[in-house]
This record gives structure tokens, C-alpha cells and sequence, in this order.
């Protein structure tokens, strides 16, 4: 009778196999979606003329916090033309193919009509949100974050 040699070429395939699920996966880096209402504060006056609160909103994702490093380049953003926040309405924002991680949410309601959509920055008087609210976004999922503009760019 001979003895059987298949058990060793079994138990080194076994082995090798063993080692392939040991890589490391890559991060998931797939981007994902923030989406909300942005709203004024109680406290924000918005009746000083029939203008106020109405105009172009800008929200954009940064690293930092806005109030330690004021220029950043954006890592994603969008534009509400048109946006009423008078009277408590509530208008609805989505911001595309941000990166995951936790970033800040920063922007301006530019109820005066005065900003550049190339380099958009707020000016005296336009509402921004304060604390500037952060966000963490998982890959490729949706989140959802409400932002309240609560004070006017002194």
C-alpha cells in the first residue's frame, strides 16, 4: 500500500490562503452628501428692511474652523440663489461629493447683494452661523446637518 501525498499540498494551499486576507483594505474614500435646512436665529433681525434675510446663500465645507484660519480653499460647496430666511422659513440646502471625515460648515446669507460667486466671502452685515457647526461625513452615505444663521459678519 503507499502512503497518500495529497494531505501536504492541501495544508500548504490552506496555508497560503491563510496570508490573503491579511492585506490591508483601502480607506473608503467614496464621497458623501451633507444635506439640511439653514434657518436665522430667534435673535437675528431680519425686519430691518423688506430685503433683509433674502438673498444668495453659500455654504461651503472646510478643515478648520473658519475663526482660526480664514482662508481656506473649500472641499465642497453650494449656492441657494434666491434663499427667504424671513419669517422663519427654512430653505433646504445639499452639498455634493464631500470628502469623509469631520469638517466645519461655514457660509453667509449675502442679503446685500454684493459677493463675488468666484470668491465668495461674507461683508459687514451678512448673516453667517456662529459657533460655525462641524459635520462628519461617512463614505458614501448621506448626512444631515441644519445650520442656523445666528449673527451678522461685524
Amino acid at each position: 500500500m503507499r502512503p497518500s501525498r495529497a494531505p501536504f499540498p492541501i495544508a500548504v494551499l490552506a496555508v497560503a490562503l491563510a496570508g490573503c486576507g491579511s492585506a490591508t483594505d483601502p480607506p473608503d474614500d467614496r464621497p458623501g452628501t451633507v444635506t439640511g435646512h439653514v434657518t436665522a436665529a430667534s435673535g437675528l433681525s431680519c425686519a430691518s428692511d423688506p430685503d433683509d434675510c433674502v438673498g444668495v446663500l453659500f455654504l461651503y465645507v472646510v478643515e478648520e474652523d473658519p475663526l482660526v484660519t480664514i482662508a481656506q480653499t473649500p472641499l465642497a460647496i453650494t449656492v441657494v440663489d434666491s434663499a427667504d430666511l424671513s419669517g422663519g422659513n427654512r430653505v433646504p440646502y445639499t452639498l455634493t461629493d464631500v470628502p469623509p471625515g469631520t469638517w466645519y460648515l461655514a457660509g453667509f446669507l449675502d442679503d446685500d447683494a454684493n459677493a463675488s460667486r468666484m470668491a465668495p466671502m461674507p461683508d459687514l452685515g451678512d448673516p453667517i452661523p456662529y459657533p460655525f457647526p462641524q459635520v462628519t461625513v461617512e463614505p458614501a452615505a448621506s448626512t444631515t446637518r441644519d445650520v442656523v444663521l445666528s449673527l451678522r459678519m461685524p
